[in-house]
């Protein structure tokens, strides 16, 4: 009876230190937090140096299926958090038939517009008609206004487009434009992708110019940035 009796005192879960699992517990912790400092400290390495200045214009015709709007948000939310310098110089412009929205930022952090997207963008929507020119106009009157900075524009759209001509002009003067670095245009659609393309053909040739579709805004992104690593090693 003795040796039971001392069973019984000794062990199971009674002998156990109540402190190892809080200590177990803030170790998890600690690994996480330093994970996740890693994870950013790496991501902001990743940021490009060169300093730029970001035109941003999103298509909201009747053409424009949410998930197409969906993308591109989602393609500068990109850019804000991994490419482009924190607290980059912007300026978005919301457009369809007329300019419904303009707003000029300098966001840490995606989620500082996130608000400005859901409303004006992913569940916002214009009239029957997309006039190309409208943005494009914006686009070469910011690039002008910023003659000694490098910059960076995007344009947001399926590819519909019902001013051709004023776009085919349009584009001829961005691309005149030195500071004009990069021009980054989609998700294009098939059925509009080959003629809103031959109008975009003076940025292609000189190399600014970067296409993507609903499948391969990733490589956009990547193109991009490889782009703009080679801007900032001249």
């Amino acid at each position: 009876m003795r040796h039971s009796r001392q069973s019984a005192r000794t062990g199971g879960m009674g002998d156990a230190n109540p402190l190892v699992p809080v200590v177990a517990f803030v170790a998890v912790l600690a690994l996480i937090g330093a994970l996740g400092w890693w994870v950013w400290r790496y991501s902001q390495s990743q940021r490009l140096n060169l300093p730029v200045c970001l035109g941003a214009a999103f298509d909201i015709s009747q053409s424009m299926h949410r998930a197409e709007k969906q993308r591109a948000v989602g393609v500068l939310f990109t850019l804000i958090d991994e490419v482009l310098p924190n607290q980059t110089p912007m300026r978005l412009w919301v457009y369809a038939e007329r300019i419904h929205e303009s707003r000029e930022d300098r966001p840490r952090y995606s989620s500082e517009l996130k608000e400005f997207a859901r409303r004006n963008i992913t569940e916002s929507m214009g009239q029957w008609g997309t006039y190309q020119k409208l943005p494009l106009q914006q686009m070469l009157d910011y690039a002008r206004r910023h003659p000694n900075e490098k910059v960076v524009l995007c344009l947001f759209t399926d590819g519909e487009d019902h001013t051709p001509n004023e776009t085919a002009q349009l584009v001829r003067e961005i691309n005149a434009l030195p500071n004009v670095c990069a021009v980054l245009v989609g998700p294009l659609e098939e059925q509009f992708r080959l003629d809103f393309r031959q109008r975009l053909k003076p940025l292609e040739e000189s190399g600014k110019l970067i296409l993507f579709g609903m499948g391969d805004a990733s490589r956009a992104v990547d193109d991009l940035k490889q782009r703009l690593a080679k801007e900032a090693e001249q």
